[in-house]
């Protein structure tokens, strides 16, 4: 998880933990870190679906199995309409306490992530694989690399 700054001079809302969903993939990570936050918090949860997902069976399904495990937050749902995401997004962080979306895996989430993070009127919270996960794979990789190639010759790999 990863948190990123917004104004610290803003004063604080004690409006709704947001949770954006952009992609199936990752909307059971934003819908746990959503649920949980907005119950310690004690605040309502307003669950933001993309446009992308609007005809999507499961995310409801998601939703509601997330309410029946914290059955004292208050969920209102809406789903985007053709607007940029980006926008949508931001909007939506005018009156919440926390927007939680996921950790980009694209160019195309990297973008929306960074758009939002610059105009949120909110602390934003990403989840799922972060970047330091990709980092720490790519490094393992090189050090079983490394364990192979000093294997096979016999002598450390430079």
């Amino acid at each position: 998880m990863i948190s990123h700054p917004y104004d610290m001079m803003a004063t604080p809302v004690a409006g709704p933990v947001l949770a954006g969903l952009l992609s199936r993939s990752s909307a059971d990570d934003v819908l746990r870190a959503a649920f949980v936050e907005a119950d310690s918090r004690n605040v309502p949860l307003t669950v933001l679906i993309a446009a992308s997902l609007a005809g999507d069976a499961t995310v409801p399904e998601s939703i509601e199995r997330w309410t029946e495990k914290f059955p004292r937050v208050t969920v209102a749902v809406s789903v985007a309409s053709g607007v940029d995401p980006a926008i949508t997004v931001t909007a939506a962080t005018g009156g919440s306490c926390l927007a939680v979306l996921p950790a980009p895996v694209d160019a195309l989430e990297s973008a929306l992530l960074r758009a939002v993070t610059r105009r949120s009127r909110c602390p934003v919270l990403t989840v799922g694989r972060s970047p330091g996960a990709v980092i720490r794979l790519a490094q393992a990789t090189l050090e079983e690399r490394f364990v192979e190639l000093t294997a096979t010759t016999g002598r450390p790999a430079l």
